[in-house]
């Protein structure tokens, strides 16, 4: 625990001193914690940076592609769907990903009123599954990376790249969750996380894979274009949400996972699941 205030206080509680009839009043040590908006689950250091202002978005062509395998900094990778978006890419640095395989996310696309394009609620790409739901024994899960990523020396390591071109349609919190929830979910940490920061259009933004975030409904309808690139090491990638690319293999410690992962309660190991392409 890295507040030393809290630790004492709650290693009180267990204790033989006045602290100690707190032990068994969990809602009271719950609105102690709340006041002092400490939570074990989110660890409060930056993990939000602002990469470029002011990126040029390319015409919409309606181009829709989500995690597919690039070399990062190789256009020639790039399918032609893609080519156009190759000079945001090259925003995306300083990287120690250049030459390495990067995961590409493009869409573009109508967002009615009151909905959100992408993924509601908040929650990290960093993400939890239950492998195998226990009666007698306990369940098993399994957390898998979906780019990690620190800063180093200066140098994004991992992490993921996104920008959109409509302002307040993503709401980051400078913070990381560590353990996730099944899929990511951490919305029940929502209380605790406090306002968050909406992004900027038109502002690239790098995040790693235990950041908090959440796509927010739209108060009118817009167009909108949303980029992600997903850098460093990736565990896992859903067949059915992501797009192979004819001219990037899958690395081969990537596993590879068949069903709806927002369904997917229980799942086959991924030791035994197929892994490359």
């Amino acid at each position: 625990m890295s507040h030393p205030v809290l630790r004492w206080f709650l290693l009180g509680t267990i204790r033989a001193i006045p602290l100690g009839h707190l032990r068994n009043e969990a809602h009271l040590l719950e609105q102690i914690l709340d006041m002092t908006g400490w939570h074990p689950l989110i660890h409060w250091e930056r993990s939000v940076h602002l990469v470029s202002e002011g990126v040029s978005w390319p015409e919409p062509t309606g181009v829709c592609v989500n995690m597919l395998p690039i070399i990062v900094g190789n256009p020639g990778t790039l399918p032609a769907e893609c080519i156009q978006y190759h000079e945001l890419i090259k925003l995306c640095k300083p990287t120690d990903s250049i030459g390495q395989i990067g995961y590409l996310t493009i869409q573009e696309g109508m967002v009615e009123a009151d909905s959100s394009q992408r993924r509601p609620g908040i929650h990290t790409d960093k993400s939890a599954m239950c492998l195998r739901c226990g009666t007698k024994d306990p369940n098993r899960y399994w957390t898998h990376a979906w780019g990690m990523g620190r800063v180093y020396e200066g140098m994004y390591s991992g992490g993921i790249f996104m920008a959109s071109n409509i302002s307040d349609s993503c709401k980051v919190w400078d913070a990381k969750v560590p353990e996730p929830g099944l899929g990511g979910d951490v919305e029940y940490l929502r209380g605790m996380l406090g306002d968050g920061i909406s992004l900027d259009g038109n502002g690239l933004y790098w995040i790693t894979d235990e950041t908090p975030h959440e796509s927010v409904p739209l108060a009118t309808s817009k167009y909108r274009q949303f980029f992600r690139l997903v850098t460093g090491q990736v565990g896992a990638w859903f067949e059915e949400h992501s797009d192979p690319n004819p001219l990037v293999r899958l690395p081969e410690n990537v596993k590879r996972i068949a069903g709806n992962k927002f369904t997917m309660f229980a799942a086959e190991d991924p030791d035994q699941s197929d892994a490359g392409s």
